[in-house]
């Protein structure tokens, strides 16, 4: 991370309240760029307490300007800017004789800037929605500035969907699909994923018409439960159909996902089984089909991508056909250990991920991941994984991997143990792998946590004890192997008990208040129903849950039902 220290009197951006400078764009840019500009100008107000005003670029030439993207201001003097060379993300910092310019594409280019810009040189920080640092300084000098910078992955998704608003999103310089125009839009997936039973609704009328369009297991052709057969030629067709309706009603999408619905029980048809044994994986029926309909589309529709997954059944690359340039294929390791580095774990699972892993780069041009980050059966329970975070994804980037889905908790509202935390950390590491990830903990536990932080920050490294070599915690269970400590959650229920008193304000209470409720989580899950007492404290801990905004203790599970599992003592099942 840039900082400034050195004064350049030639770049006095505030002094007293006052400034010179005006934020100039191209009259008529979109309005991606005049957003950017617009967070520059409120931000800078909100630092200097100074008066930045936006003008277009048929104004009158000042010498004190804040250039932001492209604009009539670059006729004569192009600054050496290659905007071509910069593409949809990346952005460049520089300043030349009094002017500063950030540079970058109309699309997220010049938004990534100018969040750079406020982090590295203003010492902003966009932790969360509810948690934004802006420092206040009455004189504000720049030093000398040319920087450029470009993310390491194309595809960055962050995904935790209580902090999923598409300012945060983009202050954190995610390109999700969720973003719209305003924020340059993201890599817009029309539809996103697990889209087979939009191709073919299994319905009753469509499954008695043509059975055959629907997986065959055991010899027998099912509705419920089903993928699609991927050998059946009207299949494809009706595929291939339906893809370029998905275009034409959504012009912005880049990538359409044409991939198997959340479960397996690929075909296994005569036709299907004899591609697959060939391929030696059902992913060879699968990248087949993916093939033909990305040729089917490659000429009316260019710049568009076919997305699949490889996921259950079909994680294993195919041994001889190969994706198209124009498919991208998202490996989902659903069963990967988060107790380790996926390059160091010896466990069976991480060993045979990382030659899938190298199998798949090796043979698919934009291969992505579709990372999990956290315990969809206990999502209040503690998941000490940030030890991993970096790694991994500096273990994808050098096999390769051109994009990351980093899925986290999705109840909506308010859940899971350093939620937000978590997706601060993780959109950093994705656009700069060697982000320094314990400064950045400690910047958020500080700001967020406030007079509490320092207990804060003593539970997140007491929680992270808890990670041993033949321990190998996972996305889906809360094992006694990994959690049944109970000398780690008394220490920890007294750090965070101490943190509550600690709190001076109610916003900050509050906070530390919903972080406790993880080591109740543990404690009262490992309790026996009969023991005196219990049934009390579950009361107390569900009661606690619902007034702090809790709205999932499971994934996919109704809060009810999980309160009545919780309180019967059965929610380990």
């Amino acid at each position: 991370m840039t900082t400034c220290a050195q004064k350049n009197e030639r770049i006095k951006l505030a002094e007293q309240r006052s400034t010179r400078y005006r934020i100039v764009i191209r009259r008529g840019c979109p309005i991606s760029l005049v957003h950017a500009a617009e967070e520059l100008r409120v931000y800078l107000n909100r630092i200097t307490g100074a008066p930045f005003s936006i003008v277009c670029d048929d104004a009158k030439e000042t010498e004190f300007e804040i250039l932001v993207g492209k604009s009539s201001r670059f006729n004569e003097n192009d600054y050496g800017i290659d905007f071509q060379a910069l593409g949809e993300d990346a952005y460049r910092i520089l300043t030349s004789g009094t002017k500063l310019i950030i540079a970058g594409s109309d699309m997220r280019g010049c938004l990534n800037g100018v969040y750079s810009f406020l982090e590295d040189f203003c010492g902003c920080r966009f932790f969360c929605e509810d948690e934004i640092h802006v420092p206040k300084r009455d004189n504000f000098f720049l030093p000398d500035i040319d920087e450029t910078s470009a993310p390491a992955f194309e595809y960055r998704d962050s995904y935790f969907l209580p902090y999923n608003d598409h300012e945060n999103q983009s202050r954190l310089r995610c390109n999700s699909f969720t973003l719209g125009e305003l924020y340059g839009w993201g890599i817009i997936f029309k539809p996103f994923v697990h889209t087979f039973n939009q191709i073919i609704p299994p319905t009753d009328e469509n499954f008695a018409a043509h059975p055959e369009y629907f997986s065959e297991l055991n010899g027998k052709r099912t509705k419920d439960w089903s993928q699609l057969c991927l050998s059946n030629p009207e299949v494809l067709e009706i595929a291939k159909k339906k893809v370029r309706e998905w275009i034409r009603e959504n012009p912005e999408t880049r990538v359409v996902s044409v991939s198997q619905n959340d479960w397996a029980n690929g075909c296994t048809c005569e036709k299907c089984r004899e591609i697959d044994e060939y391929e030696g994986s059902q992913s060879g029926t699968l990248i087949r089909f993916i093939n033909a309909i990305a040729d089917s589309i490659k000429d009316e529709f260019p710049d568009v991508s076919i997305d699949t997954l490889s996921y259950l059944h079909t994680d294993k690359p195919p041994a001889h056909v190969r994706p198209r340039p124009n498919v991208i294929v998202r490996l989902a390791p659903l069963g990967m250990c988060t107790s380790h580095p996926i390059e160091d774990c010896d466990c069976d699972y991480c060993v045979k991920l990382r030659e899938k892993i190298q199998n798949w780069a090796a043979i698919c041009d934009r291969l992505y991941i579709w990372d999990y980050t956290v315990n969809f059966h206990h999502t209040l329970a503690p998941y000490p994984n940030f030890h991993v975070l970096q790694p991994n994804i500096r273990y994808y980037l050098k096999n390769n991997v051109r994009g990351i889905f980093s899925e986290g908790n999705n109840s909506p509202r308010l859940g899971g143990e350093f939620n937000n935390l978590k997706q601060y950390i993780i959109a950093h590491l994705m656009w700069d792998p060697d982000f320094d990830v314990d400064h950045g903990v400690r910047e958020f536990i500080n700001a967020y946590y406030r007079c509490a932080a320092a207990d804060v920050y003593d539970y997140f490294k007491l929680i992270h004890t808890l990670n041993f070599p033949d321990v190998h915690r996972r996305v889906g269970s809360l094992p006694a192997e990994s959690y049944d400590f109970p000398e780690v959650w008394e220490k920890a229920d007294k750090i965070l008990t101490r943190a509550e008193r600690l709190a001076d304000d109610a916003v900050t209470l509050e906070r530390v208040r919903r972080l406790h409720l993880s080591t109740r989580y543990v404690v009262l899950a490992f309790t026996p129903a009969d023991t005196e007492g219990r049934r009390e404290a579950a009361e107390e801990f569900i009661a606690d849950c619902k007034q702090l905004g809790i709205t999932s203790l499971r994934e996919g599970v109704p809060f009810e039902t999980s309160e009545k599992a919780f309180l019967a003592g059965e929610i380990l099942n």
